[in-house]
């Protein structure tokens, strides 16, 4: 008998917890990797290449179950390791170092996570060259950290830089290629460049089954972000019968409450309250947050937002008690994965606000505005745009409450919020 202890009985405990992540059975493989780490840690060090890998996997399981900030405990310290065992520049610890930035990115502490990036893509153009695969898979993830912080000019460069690079490697039809595309794609489509975005992403929907197999992740992330631009350029229509091919599709090769099969879901939700078919869109995005829900867990992020899409159209439907429930439920849920007061939840806060709005019920709408506010001006990685869309939001606020009631004075409220507008 091995033992529990016993490297061959480390190692079976991983792959077990390697299947139950498989078949997103992640609350499963929690315990399992949790006992490989702490048993592998003790046993044979922290810069034993196994333990590394059971450090990274738990870490990698935490974060997937909405627990960043306990996710970037296991990643530091697989990265100090990993430093310690192969030295600066090896991949290994670069790779580690990734999975730091993940964390970091997850928590909106973008301004500690990229100089992580910069000095691994400087590192990998230093010793592979700068088209190497793995180079590029450095600068991608450097410009999707700059998308993330709406530099959206110096993200495109960096990937338009990575797109002409694979090409010239691997040729059009090679799957990192289509990969590639699809990201700028969805890179332009923000930026308002519809025609190129749609154009990258019907070309990547075209390309033969035997490189992009019908069933694929790549060719359904396609399909869902397309849909996405569509119901942005108002052809909701077309995007809805998209969709619910899509849909189909993902029940019949994922099953019913699977994350991928939710997304679809949530996304043809939207784009049926595009068209006007609220009832229609609850359904889809309550669908989509009991199975995320049930996968994924309440904190997960793709939760909290099938929740708020939920109230959304709930609001659209002039159901704004149910809306507020529903707002509340999907504010709960952020908060328990990023704190009380972390940026990140001021979408659904949001929402609560113009739930309570529309009951007029502006006090409590006020102080739920105010709060967000409070944690964009205490937050330096928070944009100025977002913190000048909130207040615009509780002037517009004020206004509303001015003419339900001719007889409250907010002139000074008024005055307060316009003189936090930063200065340009």
């Amino acid at each position: 008998m091995l033992g529990p202890t016993h490297r061959s009985t480390l190692v079976r405990a991983n792959v077990l917890g390697y299947w139950f992540v498989d078949q997103s059975r992640v609350a499963e493989a929690e315990p399992l990797w949790r006992e490989a780490h702490e048993l592998g840690k003790a046993t044979f060090g922290v810069e034993d290449d196994d333990v590394l890998v059971w450090t990274n996997n738990y870490g990698g399981l935490l974060a997937t179950l909405g627990r960043s900030k306990e996710a970037e405990q296991f990643y530091r310290e697989a990265w100090e390791g990993a430093r310690k065992r192969h030295g600066e520049e090896h991949p290994n610890t670069l790779s580690c170092a990734s999975n730091v930035v993940i964390s970091l990115q997850a928590q909106a502490r973008y301004a500690e996570a990229e100089p992580i990036l910069v000095r691994n893509l400087e590192i990998r153009t230093k010793t592979l060259g700068p088209t190497h695969p793995d180079t590029l898979g450095s600068r991608q993830s450097l410009a999707l950290h700059l998308r993330n912080q709406g530099k959206f000019e110096a993200a495109e460069s960096h990937l338009r830089v990575v797109c002409e690079k694979m090409e010239s490697i691997f040729g059009k039809e090679h799957l990192e290629t289509i990969r590639s595309s699809c990201i700028l794609a969805s890179l332009l489509a923000r930026m308002n460049k519809a025609e190129e975005a749609e154009s990258r992403f019907r070309a990547a929907l075209a390309t033969p089954t035997r490189i992009l197999g019908a069933e694929s992740t790549d060719r359904l992330v396609a399909m869902n972000n397309l849909a996405g631009l569509l119901i942005t350029v108002k052809r909701s229509a077309e995007a809805v019968e998209l969709m619910e091919v899509a849909v189909e599709r993902r029940r019949q090769h994922f099953g019913e409450d699977h994350p991928e099969t939710c997304i679809a879901l949530s996304t043809l939700g939207r784009a049926l309250a595009d068209q006007g078919k609220h009832e229609e869109a609850v359904a889809m995005h309550e669908t989509a947050a009991a199975g995320f829900r049930r996968r994924l867990g309440f904190e997960h992020p793709n939760t909290s937002s099938a929740l708020a899409n939920a109230a959304e159209a709930l609001l659209n439907l002039d159901r704004p008690v149910l809306s507020e429930a529903k707002f509340r439920e999907a504010l709960e849920s952020a908060q328990k994965k990023h704190g009380q007061s972390s940026i990140l939840t001021a979408p659904s806060r949001m929402g609560v606000s113009r739930a309570l709005k529309a009951q007029k019920k502006f006090a409590e709408a006020e102080a739920e505005i105010l709060a967000v506010v409070g944690n964009y001006e205490a937050d330096p990685s928070s944009s100025a745009d977002r913190l000048c869309s909130t207040l615009e939001r509780l002037v517009e606020l004020y206004e509303a409450w001015q003419a339900a009631d001719p007889g409250a004075d907010l002139a000074a409220q008024i005055a307060a919020a316009k003189a936090k507008f930063p200065q340009k």
